[in-house]
């Protein structure tokens, strides 16, 4: 599936830093996966305000395509979005893109599997109803994306 940065609702213009940038003039491949990351983690406070201290999660997967270069003092801007949830794991989709001049070119997308975890016991555990209802609730405009998309 494949979704636009208009299918998104949550969305973070995300800081360069000068050691992102590796020999050949772009952004080194690896630090898309700390972009991800940052907008994760801000995904979370947002949507849903996800107690970590109460609540865990892992990453038990994570896929990148990467689809152009992204450039120093280009504008990276990222974007995440639930688009499948499950008993005790659902899946985020990201979509970065350099924003400039008012155009939105996708550099890379890629998804993530997370899954509920009590860090205890180490075992994976539900994720809890109201974080499904706040993500399902954040997320209307994704969800609904998708749900056309497999329509067709």
């Amino acid at each position: 599936m494949i979704l636009t940065p208009e299918d998104f609702r949550f969305s973070y213009s995300i800081p360069m830093r000068w050691s992102d940038i590796d020999e050949f003039r772009h952004v080194n491949n690896a630090r898309y996966l700390t972009y991800f990351e940052e907008c994760r983690f801000r995904y979370f406070v947002e949507s849903c305000q996800w107690e970590w201290k109460n609540h865990g999660l892992i990453l038990a997967h994570i896929s990148i395509d990467y689809l152009k270069p992204l450039l120093f003092m280009q504008n990276p801007v990222g974007y995440v979005a639930c688009t499948e949830m499950g008993n005790k794991s659902f899946r985020l989709d990201f979509l970065i893109c350099n924003e400039q001049a008012g155009q939105k070119t996708p550099v890379s997308r890629g998804h993530a599997i997370m899954v509920g975890i009590d860090y205890e016991t180490q075992e994976t555990v539900p994720i809890l109803e109201k974080y499904k209802t706040r993500m399902a609730e954040y997320d209307v405009k994704a969800l609904a994306a998708v749900a056309r998309r497999a329509r067709v």
